[in-house]
C-alpha cells in the first residue's frame, strides 16, 4: 500500500469537494461507497482483478453506485484504474481527517468496560474541548479489560483513568527503594 499515493487521493477528492461546495454530501457518498465495498468483499475481488477489463469494472460499477454524485463516481473510476480499491476505506479514513481539520475537530476514543450514558461523554469532551482548544469528538469502545475507570485516546496522547493503572501506580511506589 502506498500510503503517499491514498493520501494524494483523499486530498483530491477533499479539494474537488471544497471548490463544489459539497464537503459533506462526498463524504456522504464515499461512506456509502465503502460500506458497499466492505459489506460485498467479492465485489473488491473483482473490481480489483487484472483479468477482468477495465469497462467491465465500470459498467458494475455505474449499475451499482447510480445515485453518487458525478465528482465521487469520476474518482471512483480512478481509484479503480489505479489499482487501490482495496485501500478505499483509508482514503475515506484520511478524508475525514481533512474534514475535521478544516472544522477543528479533534476526534478520540474513550475506552471503558461498561457503556457510558450520553451526558457523561459530552462532559468529557467538553473537558477535552477546553483542554485542546479544539471540538473533540469521542467515541466509545467498550474494553472488558478494564476493571473499572476508562482510557481516553486524544490525538495519540493516552489519558489512563484505570483502576488497573492506579494500582499499577501504587505497586511502584511500594516498590520504589531510593539508592
Amino acid at each position: 500500500m502506498d500510503r503517499n499515493l491514498l493520501l494524494h487521493f483523499s486530498q483530491a477528492i477533499y479539494d474537488v469537494s471544497k471548490t463544489d461546495n459539497k464537503v459533506e454530501e462526498y463524504y456522504n457518498d464515499l461512506l456509502y461507497v465503502d460500506k458497499v465495498l466492505k459489506e460485498n468483499p467479492d465485489f473488491v475481488s473483482f473490481l480489483s482483478s487484472p483479468t477482468i477489463d477495465y469497462k467491465v469494472k465500470e459498467k458494475a460499477i455505474e449499475d451499482v453506485f447510480s445515485s453518487i454524485s458525478k465528482s465521487v463516481y469520476a474518482f471512483l473510476l480512478i481509484v479503480i484504474k489505479k489499482h487501490q480499491i482495496k485501500h478505499f476505506t483509508y482514503i475515506v479514513s484520511n478524508y475525514l481527517n481533512l474534514l475535521n481539520v478544516d472544522k477543528n475537530i479533534l476526534e478520540g476514543i474513550i475506552y471503558t468496560p461498561f457503556k457510558l450514558d450520553d451526558q457523561t461523554i459530552e462532559k468529557l469532551q467538553d473537558v477535552f474541548s477546553k483542554k485542546y482548544k479544539k471540538n473533540i469528538y469521542l467515541k466509545e469502545r467498550i474494553d472488558k479489560k478494564l476493571i473499572g475507570g476508562l482510557k481516553i485516546n486524544i490525538n495519540d496522547t493516552l489519558y489512563d483513568y484505570s483502576i488497573s493503572s492506579k494500582i499499577d501506580n501504587i505497586k511502584d511506589k511500594l516498590t520504589y527503594k531510593e539508592e
